[in-house]
């Protein structure tokens, strides 16, 4: 984490941004006093923190491995390079298109008639809209947790 940001390859760069990030959010915490922890704001803003720690623990491991797929690396890089510029809406933006994608999504009543529209043969492609739905990645969670 001392080595120049700019030096480092695309992946350390997604690490180390993420991992400075939640040591600067842990820093924080650790500035807040014993009695405003106690307090239900406190209380959410320390489980928030731990939940957030805990689920960004497989991103790690997966970087360790050297196993992130390349489409997951180039969104999450995309990511922090928004969020070190300070461009947070831009950043959120990316997340989400890698999320959840802007594939369309059968919502309510597909089908009323006889005949099917033209929209909604495409909502039955098989084109991933987003990163996140990647069978390849599925499986590489699932060994992971053995």
């Amino acid at each position: 984490m001392k080595a120049n940001f700019e030096d480092l390859c695309v992946k350390d760069k997604i690490l180390v941004s993420l991992k400075r990030l939640l040591n600067e959010w842990n820093q924080e915490l650790d500035d807040v006093t014993e009695a405003e922890k106690r307090t239900a704001k406190g209380k959410s803003m320390v489980a928030t923190f731990k939940q957030c720690a805990r689920y960004l623990n497989p991103l790690f491991k997966f970087r360790r491995k050297k196993v992130l797929p390349d489409n997951i690396r180039q969104a999450l890089l995309l990511v922090v390079e928004c969020y070190l510029k300070r461009n947070y809406l831009a950043g959120m933006n990316h997340y989400i298109k890698m999320a959840i994608g802007n594939a369309p999504w059968p919502i309510g009543v597909t089908m009323v008639g006889i005949h099917e529209c033209s929209a909604c043969e495409k909502i039955y492609t098989n084109n991933v809209a987003h990163v996140m739905n990647d069978r390849q990645l599925a499986s590489i969670c699932n060994q992971s947790k053995d």
